[in-house]
C-alpha cells in the first residue's frame, strides 16, 4: 500500500528490467533443402570416377555432356566440381520478342545456369565478345528486317565461335539467315531447330517442346570441338 489505499502497479520502478525475459534469437532457415530419393532393397548405388587427358580441348563440355547423360538413366546424382556447366560461355539471343521465342530462350538459360545476360533480344544490350555459343531463336520469313540483318552481319568470329539456330518462318528466311551469317564468317553449327508447330500460339512451351528445344541444345554443345 502506497498510503493513498492503491498497490503499486507490478513490473514499474527500478530493477524491473532485471525481471524482463531475455529475446530468444531467431533459428536460421535454411535456404534450400536437399531431399533425397528413398532408396530401397531394389536400389543400386554406383561411384564413377572420369579422368580426361589435360591436353584435351573443352574439357567441361565432355564433362557436362557426360553428367547429363547419366540424368537420364539415374533416380538421383550428385558430381563434382558443381560448376562444370558454368563454364561454357554461351548466350542465347531472340528476335523478334514474342510468342515462345523467349520462352525457348529462358529455358535453356535454365538448363545451364548461365548468368543474368545471357538471354537477351536482337540486338542485345551487351555485345557479344568471343562467346564459345551463340543460339539464335529467329522469326524469319522471306528476308530479314534492317535491325536483324545489321546484327547478323556483324556476328564475326570473334563474337562468337558458333551459331546454332532455332527457326520459325520458312525455308526462305532460314536461307537468308544462313547467308548472312556465313558472309559475316560465322560458323553454323548442327541442323536448325524448326519450331513451326504452336511456336506462338501463347508464351508457355508444352512439355513436348521443352523437350524438343533442350535435346537439340544438348546435342549441339555434345558436338562443339
Amino acid at each position: 500500500d502506497n498510503g493513498d489505499g492503491e498497490a503499486p502497479e507490478k513490473g514499474k520502478g527500478k530493477g524491473s528490467q532485471k525481471n524482463a525475459a531475455a529475446p530468444q534469437a531467431e533459428s536460421a532457415v535454411p535456404k534450400q533443402f536437399y531431399i533425397a530419393p528413398m532408396a530401397t532393397s531394389e536400389s543400386h548405388f554406383f561411384k564413377i570416377y572420369i579422368t580426361y587427358n589435360p591436353d584435351m580441348e573443352l574439357l567441361n563440355v565432355h564433362a557436362y555432356t557426360t553428367v547429363h547423360s547419366l540424368k537420364d538413366i539415374a533416380e538421383d546424382l550428385m558430381f563434382y566440381p558443381e560448376d562444370i556447366i558454368m563454364a561454357i560461355k554461351m548466350r542465347i539471343l531472340y528476335y523478334p520478342e514474342k510468342g515462345k521465342l523467349k520462352s525457348a530462350a529462358e529455358l535453356i538459360k535454365a538448363e545451364y545456369t548461365l548468368s543474368v545476360n545471357a538471354v537477351d533480344t536482337i540486338p542485345p544490350a551487351y555485345s557479344c565478345n568471343n562467346e564459345r555459343l551463340v543460339i539464335l531463336a529467329l522469326s524469319v520469313k522471306g528476308d530479314a528486317d534492317d535491325t536483324l540483318r545489321r546484327f547478323l552481319l556483324e556476328l564475326t568470329k570473334a563474337r562468337a565461335q558458333n551459331v546454332a539456330i532455332i527457326h520459325n518462318g520458312n525455308d526462305a528466311g532460314l536461307a537468308k539467315v544462313k547467308e548472312y551469317l556465313t558472309t559475316a564468317g560465322a560458323k553454323i553449327v548442327g541442323e536448325s531447330l524448326n519450331m513451326d508447330i504452336g511456336l506462338f500460339s501463347g508464351k508457355k512451351l508444352s512439355d513436348d517442346e521443352k523437350s524438343k528445344v533442350l535435346d537439340w541444345t544438348r546435342n549441339i554443345v555434345a558436338s562443339l570441338n
